[in-house]
């Protein structure tokens, strides 16, 4: 009789399935902390997937990721792309 293993080595993982396909994540920076400091930096834009990392373009450098250590930015597109519209005003004098 063989002894039954302690943990199953075959188990998957259960990832967010909006992490297959989000434009921007968080990535955790697993160090000690000072008070108040957050967990997570960014947002990032996803470059690239794969099965276990991610490559995330970081401070204009690609830097793979692994997954375990992102979590999904939910942003509103306004916000990482900008208006294609023209923000300034009107600067045309007014005639009296």
């Amino acid at each position: 009789m063989t002894p039954m293993g302690t943990r199953p080595h075959m188990q998957r993982l259960q990832l967010p399935k909006d992490l297959e396909h989000c434009t921007h994540v968080w990535v955790l920076h697993d160090t000690v902390k000072k008070p108040f400091q957050p967990p997570y930096c960014g947002p990032y834009k996803v470059i690239s997937r794969g099965d276990k990392t991610f490559v995330v373009e970081i401070n204009s450098k690609h830097d793979t990721v692994s997954r375990d250590r992102l979590k999904v930015a939910w942003t509103d597109q306004e916000d990482i792309m900008p208006s294609t519209q023209s923000t300034t005003p009107d600067t045309t004098p007014v005639k009296e």
